[in-house]
């Protein structure tokens, strides 16, 4: 499984391009972010591209948004597929190998108070009696060591909100578990 902000795939190139390229990685799961797809027609021709596999997109208000998630594994079955902020907050509950998991991807908004909103959105659909993977781009830190700035001296309280949401459902952020002591480097 892997999570990719993908910088738009609202071109026919960039489409072929990205998603071709994707698929040679070979992921049974892969949550996309800022698709910046505007149509149904740009979703199938994507979903076109992305070939036999499951996958679902969800279309933002704005033209930098956009989520999807792909599956490249034929043993899986959905059971639901949630848009709960399009193109910025869906959740897909399937049967993978015999287990029930939510997937949940996340495009946070740039601003702010949009972006708690959202936050507080996700808590709700995280209670839920199976495993759920969260995946996405958050527009937040909630450790000092990922910031951009030498300036930055305090976490804000989106952060701090995402930080208490990941504790109140036993959630890790993956890279901080793998990479402790690592400054993460934001480059696509």
């Amino acid at each position: 499984m892997a999570n990719c902000n993908i910088r738009g795939i609202q071109s026919a190139n960039n489409r072929n391009t990205k998603l071709n390229i994707l698929k040679t990685v070979n992921l049974d799961i892969l949550c996309l972010q800022e698709t910046r797809l505007t149509s149904y027609k740009n979703i199938c021709d994507a979903q076109t591209v992305w070939g036999e596999h499951l996958s679902f997109f969800s279309i933002g208000e704005d033209k930098a948004g956009g989520v999807a998630i792909l599956f490249y594994t034929k043993n899986v079955s959905v059971l639901k597929i949630r848009e709960i902020i399009p193109g910025r907050l869906m959740y897909v509950d399937i049967y993978l190998m015999g287990k029930k998991i939510r997937i949940i991807n996340v495009y946070a908004f740039p601003n702010y108070n949009k972006r708690v909103s959202l936050l507080n959105k996700l808590k709700t659909i995280l209670y839920v009696g199976f495993p759920k993977i969260i995946c996405g781009d958050f527009n937040t830190i909630t450790d000092l060591k990922d910031s951009n700035s030498d300036k930055l001296s305090k976490i804000g309280y989106d952060g701090c909100l995402l930080k208490q949401i990941m504790c109140e459902n036993e959630l890790n952020d993956i890279f901080r578990v793998l990479f402790p002591d690592k400054k993460r480097v934001f480059q696509i």
